[in-house]
């Protein structure tokens, strides 16, 4: 009797899907006449290491209510802001002064040591028939990497990679990390990986999630079937650690935001965008900022 080859003897190892932990609504946190939807903050149930806090902003009319708007420039250390525009047209200011970001732009700021930022609707969106809808993902950086000089990455939609998904499920747009050969524009300190992700109606989709990272998904719009569970729009699914993929079904045309990283494990002290280990760190990061040592713009 011959001997089996080692195909024969050996099956192959399918990864196993990940299945669902929790689903979390976003709660409503509105700025001025500005829809605001927080599906992920320091004070919510969902604990999604090293993500600290989403929110999402419209969809909506930028007339007449939001005119005016504007957020106040406001000091960031020990994280990483990243601020993805879906619709119209926003204008930030920070250490090298203005910059407009349009629809499918993206600015990712490491603010390590210490750097102010403030934002406003432009003059074109505010016109009657503008809309405005951003997400913004705040990311905690590690103890070893909360001081590192301040850096800030402006990426135009174009230079973003598009990349289809298998079976004609819909395709992905990379924003740092890799993906089927690409790489995104961005390289976070901390090898994060985030995606925005368009799915066609009815697709079957699988989407890399390692099992050693914690895994961000957002439903933006559309209506989702994740191992057997319905995800309705502006839902953050939390995902168990017990596979490293996560297949989903589309229900309809769905619209995610999608990534995963290192969990960080260490302690939190945090007041707004400043994200520190301990007290003592916190009380010293206020301390820098009142003594103008943070990079800004006015």
């Amino acid at each position: 009797m011959s001997a089996l080859s080692p195909a024969a003897t050996m099956p192959a190892i399918t990864p196993a899907a990940r299945s669902i932990a929790a689903i979390y609504p976003a709660t409503r946190e509105d700025l001025g006449g500005l829809i605001a939807r927080c599906p992920l903050s320091l004070r919510g149930p969902a604990r999604l290491d090293p993500f600290l806090r989403l929110v999402h902003f419209g969809p909506q009319s930028c007339r007449p209510y939001l005119a005016a708007w504007t957020c106040g420039t406001r000091p960031y250390r020990g994280i990483e802001a990243v601020s993805m525009v879906l619709a119209g047209t926003l204008t930030r200011r920070d250490r090298d002064g203005r910059c407009r970001h349009g629809a499918g732009d993206v600015q990712w700021l490491t603010a390590g040591a210490g750097m102010t930022c403030g934002e406003t609707l432009s003059v074109a969106s505010r016109r009657a028939e503008g809309q405005i809808e951003m997400l913004q993902l705040w990311i905690n950086l590690p103890a070893r990497l909360k001081t590192i000089e301040p850096s800030r990455h402006d990426v135009a939609a174009a230079d973003l990679p598009t990349l289809p998904l298998a079976g004609d499920a819909g395709e992905l747009r990379l924003l740092a990390g890799d993906f089927d050969g690409a790489s995104g524009p961005v390289r976070s300190p901390c090898s994060v990986f985030l995606a925005i992700v368009h799915l066609r109606a009815g697709a079957l989709a699988q989407l890399p999630a390692p099992s050693r990272r914690s895994v961000l998904l957002y439903l933006v719009r559309g209506e989702l079937a994740i191992a057997g569970m319905p995800v309705e729009a502006w839902r953050l699914v939390e995902m168990n650690a017990d596979g490293d993929r996560v297949l989903i079904e589309a229900k309809s045309e769905a619209l995610l935001l999608f990534g995963h990283a290192e969990r960080l494990d260490e302690p939190l002290a945090a007041d707004g965008a400043m994200v520190m280990n301990t007290p003592a760190e916190l009380a010293a990061a206020f301390r820098d900022f009142s003594a103008g040592r943070f990079e800004g713009g006015s």
